[in-house]
């Protein structure tokens, strides 16, 4: 079974993602998403977390004390704004 993919904002204020394990509440193969400014606007890389010193999509982090951005995969957790 495919596990759902999960965008993260870090204390450090850098954008996560990876494969959401509900069951131990972890994100795994965890990459980061940099933008790098450039003469024609900007582009997006998507790097290991921990790169340059690691060099494979492999690491896991821990989501007890987290909030993930909504899913698409779930749209009931989606809610209309109060008016």
């Amino acid at each position: 079974m495919s596990k759902p993919i999960r965008l993260f904002k870090l204390v450090t204020g850098e954008l996560v993602l990876g494969k959401f394990d509900e069951e131990a509440n972890m994100l795994e193969d965890v990459a980061i998403i940099q933008v790098v400014p450039t003469q024609q606007g900007v582009q997006m890389m998507m790097l290991p977390y921990g790169y340059p010193f690691e060099q494979e999509f492999k690491g896991s982090i821990s989501c007890t004390n987290t909030r993930s951005f909504p899913t698409i995969s779930k749209p009931s957790i989606w809610k209309p704004a109060p008016t």
